[in-house]
């Protein structure tokens, strides 16, 4: 698949196209953004930053400042952002950049109003509870917003929800690994709900154009299904558990089997291809290292070294073969 850059690279080349104008070639074939695309890009990040600091500098505040503050004083500041946000958002409405940001903002405050409920009234919820209520109190916010950051805000949450109820309910007695990173089952939890979340996505892109056409949060969401995945399967193959744990390897293979479907069959996404390659590449040098064993020493590491680059070079004729004519999903 030859994408701009390439074909204009060649007419420079053959001399169909003069040198001094292949930069402005590249940005007529928007290849590289124009100045206006840099500017609105910076605005767009600084707003967005700077409501994120600000949400952040109110918990920070509150936590350094724990005992000069009174409990009203602590109560009103965080609400006082938060009414603040909601005032931006009313200001500047939900289809301007500020008022996206500020309901943002808005999300991230109301984790921290909620935790300070829970530590100045000492409610015994578990760090599990904290996460999935904060979750729940967001969808609505989330519904009205139509903003992806919001929706894997609350995917984000309810992963670590997932996982926190494990680590303080179900992990206690088992291995030191399962206490510091987490338990296999959570994992498959936490993967089921990435899984649940992108299928969903995938569904609504395809059935209606809207806001949820993006790609970036799809991507998010398949590179978090592919990493938990990879590593269960190279925990299988390398024999990190105690127990064998297979199922992990075959996750992988039905992950892979569907990726495959979802965009080489389907349709076209080279950013999802290249990730598969990419958690192809790991599980491959994972079985191809145990295969060849530690035995052989420096034989070994070099055999495995030409095994990644024949898989990387492998991998990048198979992605630059995709043909030409197939369609694109939107950035």
């Amino acid at each position: 698949m030859i994408d701009a850059r390439e074909q204009l690279t060649a007419w420079m080349h053959d001399g169909v196209l003069p040198r001094e104008k292949f930069g402005t070639a590249l940005r007529i074939a928007a290849v590289t953004p124009a100045p206006a695309q840099w500017r609105t890009f910076a605005e767009r990040m600084l707003v967005w930053m700077g409501m994120i600091l600000v949400a952040a500098a109110a918990a920070c505040f509150i936590a350094a400042n724990w005992h000069a503050l009174g409990r009203y004083g602590k109560f009103a500041l965080v609400e006082a952002a938060l009414a603040a946000a909601i005032g931006v958002v009313c200001w500047r409405g939900l289809d301007d950049v500020a008022g996206r940001a500020a309901l943002f903002a808005g999300a991230m405050v109301t984790g921290v109003l909620l935790a300070l409920v829970g530590q100045v009234y000492q409610t015994g919820a578990d760090t599990f509870e904290l996460f999935a209520a904060w979750a729940v109190c967001i969808v609505p916010w989330a519904v009205v917003g139509r903003q992806p950051a919001l929706w894997m805000l609350v995917v984000a949450l309810a992963d670590l929800a997932v996982v926190m109820y494990f680590r303080l309910n179900v992990a206690r007695g088992l291995d030191t690994l399962d206490m510091i990173f987490a338990s296999r089952l959570s994992v498959w939890c936490v993967t089921a709900v990435n899984a649940g979340a992108l299928t969903a996505w995938e569904v609504a892109s395809a059935w209606r154009n809207g806001w949820w056409s993006v790609r970036w949060a799809p991507r998010l969401l398949a590179s978090a299904v592919g990493a938990a995945l990879v590593s269960l399967a190279v925990q299988y193959v390398v024999g990190w558990w105690d127990k064998p744990g297979v199922e992990g390897f075959a996750g992988y293979v039905a992950f892979a089997a569907a990726m495959l479907w979802a965009y080489r069959v389907r349709t076209i996404d080279v950013f999802m291809l290249a990730g598969l390659v990419l958690s192809a590449i790991v599980v491959g040098v994972a079985v191809f290292a145990k295969w060849v064993g530690p035995a052989n020493g420096m034989l070994a590491y070099l055999a495995i070294g030409v095994f990644i680059i024949a898989c990387a070079s492998a991998g990048a004729r198979w992605l630059r073969a995709l043909p030409d004519n197939a369609r694109e999903v939107p950035t």
